[in-house]
């Protein structure tokens, strides 16, 4: 019951938040949209690494109205859209730390961002690179078991060093694929740390290998 509850809350809280049948940004360019790349491969393959292709499925792209028609050559601004169940972080720390907290939360989005610039997808009129643009990337946090709403944070990508910026993501992600490849190659499933995601199946998994490596 307090299960059912709580998602009925977040549906409250969605609602009243991003009123479907009012969109802010009118209709969505897409809704649930996989996108994929294969990243850098020449680089990739240089160093010694498999074909790193990212995989990602977004929860909504949106024609960032905020730009109008400011970008050339018929782009489209496009805002991504990601909504969370939980709550939003807690920037009570010092600027510092808070810039921090807000870069590893938008960094799912970055990447969606790359893989819109470096692939796209087949699906739903958003198949080039070349005519979207990401500009602006928003989470949406649905509060959780809480009753104080959702909460909507929003970060702008740089436009005059928008591939500078999706370039420093794609460097960051071929850097955690080298670091995946090179576990992989010594053999040592204790090698593996835990994410920092609680509900991710690793924590189940490595007792699990741990049992087997006694």
């Amino acid at each position: 019951r307090e299960w059912g509850l709580g998602c009925l809350r977040l549906l409250d809280n969605y609602i009243a938040h991003d009123d479907p049948s009012v969109p802010d940004m009118g209709e969505p360019l897409a809704r649930e949209r996989w996108l994929s790349a294969t990243l850098a491969p020449e680089q990739v393959a240089a160093a010694g690494l498999p074909e790193l292709r990212l995989v990602g499925k977004v929860d909504r792209l949106d024609f960032d109205d905020c730009l109008g028609d400011s970008l050339k050559g018929g782009v489209q601004p496009v805002c991504i859209v990601d909504y969370k169940t939980g709550k939003p972080p807690n920037l009570k720390y010092s600027p510092a730390m808070n810039t921090k907290i807000r870069a590893k939360s938008f960094f799912q989005l970055r990447c969606y961002a790359l893989l819109l610039a470096r692939g796209g997808s087949d699906e739903g009129g958003v198949s080039t690179s070349e005519s979207l643009a990401s500009t602006r990337l928003r989470l949406i946090y649905l509060g959780g078991d809480t009753n104080l709403g959702a909460t909507s944070l929003e970060d702008i990508l740089p436009l005059d060093d928008l591939e500078g910026e999706l370039s420093r993501v794609e460097e960051e992600v071929i850097r955690v694929w080298g670091r995946i490849a090179e576990l992989v190659r010594s053999g040592d499933p204790s090698a593996f740390s835990h994410c920092d995601r609680p509900f991710c199946f690793c924590h189940e998994a490595r007792p699990l290998v741990s049992k087997w490596l006694i």
